[in-house]
């Protein structure tokens, strides 16, 4: 009975893991229908529509400085996924009017500043052009004075601050990485915000030049980021104070920005390093993320406004069109992506006017205003690049279709889309599953064995009922294969869906072990094994066969 409740708990475990990157049945369609000639149409009227409404400076009347370079972004994004140069001219004109009255792109909130530092690297990543990588550099020299070195911490002082500076602050940990909110003298905030973009900055100027000076900048950034203001849940807290004697005090608000930053600068510095480690955190905030922002429908819904967010979704998108994350998380996430998207077109816009609102689940807003416009673009680009999908709906418990599964890819919608995973993912689970019957069924043999041996009581000699690990018996032969194990003490905690990580070989499956020599299939292994534990005439002092003594928890 206590082995069959263990492997009850054990199961259950492992499924709450294969499910955890499956959309939700109460996502609003998480695939998208129409074709790619239709999705570029509407992403050039939505443009057409923001390039009217800019002043003779390039900027939006009445609206933050930031505002057109988030704009600017949009347009050599969609030059990008539409393979085309249609703006490039008109944003080396812009980029040069934005400076008209902010030399290097000053201003006093440094993510302004820093926020066209980061379209500039995107219009380079576009043309390939040097105008660009100079705008760019330009904005992270002015970010650059007010980023701390490991030089600023340990003298306490940076110049342009007036207050003595915290050395170590979480855990002991140097503040060297992080990034001042505003110029203000006084003023000792370090935010996720300002230190996120200097970490995508940082990390697309390393890309485009391979010079070491962005590649330290870019992993000192982050690791301040991971340090200081890396959650409970997995996602990015808002900001934390520099001055030594505020006692390192946080501010935990969560704003689906400061996560949207670092995923996006983890996906082009995992790009750049291949770093597993960096890829595994980036996987954890991604699903974190998603987890945290949807709303009911799985469309973003922030504050008070329900409003969508751009940097979420950008960094979203960098992680799946860099294919940094593992194949069925990003197939989870471009599900997510699809869900906006829809919201966007169905839910955030008239249908006539090409405005769109803040909040995407509606209702439409008249008015057109570029904090808006623009995040609802980030999202119409992303979904160029989209593959169609085809929802798989596997029976939900009462016998009716689920609304919403794990979706399989359209290749004929899109000719660069990638080939399915479900497949693949079937095929893994099964193999799991296999391996984690054999190890389980083995493991409740130990632990009997061992129980018998003390003579604990006599409990331990009550005959409990027939176990049938497979019902059927009828599995492929597999071998275990300590690489594809999963580890229940990796269990994360803290998240509204716990997820497991894959163990790494030297921790998977130590105990039990299983010889080399076994060669016998796992379907008459099984057999075996659950033959002897049910067997009332079995001598209770003879070890099991092959297994390896003192070993014992």
């Amino acid at each position: 009975m206590l082995a069959a409740a263990q492997i009850s708990v054990f199961f259950t475990l492992f499924t709450g893991f294969t499910v955890a990157q499956v959309p939700s049945r109460t996502w609003r369609k998480p695939n998208i229908t129409i074709s790619i000639a239709d999705r570029v149409a509407i992403a050039d009227s939505a443009l057409q529509v923001g390039i009217k409404r800019m002043g003779t400076d390039g900027e939006f009347p009445g609206e933050a400085y930031d505002q057109a370079a988030k704009f600017y972004l949009q347009m050599a994004a969609f030059d990008v996924i539409a393979n085309q140069s249609q703006y490039h001219s008109s944003l080396l004109q812009l980029f040069n009017l934005a400076q008209v009255n902010h030399a290097n792109f000053s201003s006093d909130v440094l993510p302004e500043t820093l926020a066209y530092g980061y379209a500039a690297g995107r219009a380079y990543m576009a043309y390939s052009d040097p105008a660009f990588l100079k705008f760019a550099t330009e904005a992270w020299w002015f970010g650059r004075q007010y980023t701390l070195t490991q030089i600023d911490v340990d003298s306490g002082k940076l110049a342009l601050k007036n207050f003595t500076l915290a050395q170590v602050c979480t855990q002991g940990e140097t503040m060297a990485g992080g990034t001042f909110q505003i110029t203000d003298p006084a003023d000792p905030e370090i935010s996720a915000n300002a230190a996120g973009f200097f970490l995508i900055l940082s990390a697309l100027l390393a890309e485009a030049t391979s010079d070491p000076l962005y590649l330290e900048a870019a992993e000192q950034s982050f690791k301040f980021m991971h340090t200081h203001l890396f959650g409970s849940q997995n996602v990015v807290l808002e900001n934390i104070s520099g001055r030594a004697s505020d006692s390192c005090v946080v501010n935990n608000f969560l704003n689906p920005a400061n996560s949207g930053l670092m995923i996006e600068g983890l996906a082009v510095l995992t790009s750049i390093t291949q770093n597993s480690s960096t890829r595994a955190l980036l996987g954890d905030l991604v699903e974190a993320a998603i987890e945290t922002y949807q709303g009911g429908q799985g469309i973003i819904e922030f504050g008070s406004t329900q409003a969508g967010d751009m940097l979420l979704t950008e960094g979203i998108g960098s992680a799946c069109s860099r294919n940094v994350t593992t194949a069925d998380l990003r197939a989870f996430a471009e599900a997510f992506l699809a869900v906006q998207f829809n919201a966007i077109i169905d839910l955030a816009t008239d249908g006539t006017s090409n405005i769109y609102a803040n909040a995407w689940v509606g209702p439409p807003n008249p008015n057109f205003l570029a904090g808006s416009q623009s995040p609802a673009l980030g999202v119409m680009n992303i979904a160029i690049g989209l593959p169609n999908y085809t929802v798989v709906t596997p029976p939900s418990p009462n016998g009716s279709p689920a609304p919403s599964a794990l979706p399989s890819r359209n290749a004929s919608s899109n000719p660069t889309a990638r080939p399915p995973i479900v497949g693949a993912i079937i095929g893994g689970v099964v193999g799991v599953v296999a391996v984690i019957g054999l190890a389980v069924s083995l493991w409740a043999f130990r632990r009997r064995f061992w129980q018998r041996r003390k003579g604990s009581d006599a409990e331990g000699h009550m005959a409990g009922p027939e176990i049938t690990p497979f019902p059927g018996g009828d599995l492929p032969p597999a071998t275990v294969n300590s690489s594809s194990a999963w580890d229940a003490t990796t269990l994360v905690r803290g998240e509204k869906h716990p997820r497991y990580r894959a163990a790494s070989s030297s921790q998977a499956l130590e105990d039990p072990i299983v010889p080399a020599s076994a060669s016998l299939p796992t379907a008459e292994l099984v057999r075996m094994l659950n033959q002897r534990l049910q067997s009332r005439d079995w001598d209770e002092a003879e070890a099991p066969p092959d297994y390896a003594l003192g070993r014992g928890h």
